[in-house]
C-alpha cells in the first residue's frame, strides 16, 4: 500500500529569529537561521537623492494595501509626492484599490522596479513587503505599518521603524526633513 505522507525533514533553514520561534511551536527538530538568500547576489549602494520635494514610495504586497491606505488617509501629508509600487503579481488589483480608496494624489510606473523608484524616494512605506527592509541598505529610511489585526512574519528589530496607528505615522511625517539625513528612530 502506497504512503502519501511527506517525510520529516532533518533540518529547516529560516530567514530569522521570528520565523524560528513560529516554526519551533510546530516542529521539534533542528531549525537554523541563515538569513535571506536573495541578498547574497545583490549589490547595495547608498542612493543619493537630489529631489526637492519629499517623495514616499509605497511598497505594498498581497493583503497589506488596506492597512496602508487607511493609515495614510488619516494623515496630513499634502507636502509629499506618493509613488505606489505594488508587488508585480497583483499590480493591477492593487493600483485599483489605491485609485478607489486612497484620498491622496499618487503616481505609479508599471515599467520601473521598486528599486529604481527608491532612487527617487526619500522614504519607503510598506506593510508586509521586504522592500521596506531592503531600502535601509540603500540608505532610504523606512516605515512599516503593522496592523494589530493581522499576524506578522518579520523581525520587529530588523531596522525598519514599525508603527501601529496613524498618529505615530503623522508625527513622523510631519517632522521628517530633507535638509539633513536623518534616521526615523531619532525623530
Amino acid at each position: 500500500k502506497a504512503s502519501f505522507n511527506s517525510p520529516k525533514p532533518d533540518c529547516y533553514f529560516v530567514m530569522g529569529l521570528h520565523y524560528k520561534k513560529i516554526l519551533k511551536k510546530f516542529y521539534p527538530g533542528v531549525v537554523k537561521i541563515i538569513g535571506s538568500l536573495r541578498y547574497d547576489t545583490t549589490k547595495f549602494k547608498k542612493i543619493k537623492n537630489n529631489e526637492k520635494k519629499r517623495t514616499i514610495l509605497i511598497c505594498s504586497t498581497t493583503g497589506d494595501e488596506d492597512s496602508i491606505i487607511s493609515q495614510l488617509n488619516m494623515c496630513k501629508v499634502r507636502e509629499y509626492n506618493f509613488i505606489v509600487s505594488p508587488h508585480p503579481s497583483h499590480f493591477e488589483s492593487s493600483i485599483k484599490k489605491f485609485e478607489n480608496n486612497f484620498v491622496h494624489k499618487f503616481s505609479y510606473y508599471k515599467d520601473k522596479s521598486s528599486i529604481e523608484l527608491m532612487k527617487k524616494s526619500h522614504l519607503t512605506l510598506s506593510g508586509y513587503s521586504s522592500l521596506g527592509f531592503e531600502s535601509i541598505f540603500f540608505g532610504v529610511p523606512s516605515i512599516r505599518i503593522i496592523s494589530p489585526n493581522h499576524p506578522y512574519f518579520f523581525d520587529l528589530k530588523d531596522g525598519v521603524y514599525n508603527i501601529t496607528d496613524h498618529k505615530q505615522l503623522n508625527s513622523i511625517l510631519s517632522n521628517f526633513s530633507l535638509r539633513k539625513k536623518q534616521s526615523i528612530k531619532k525623530i
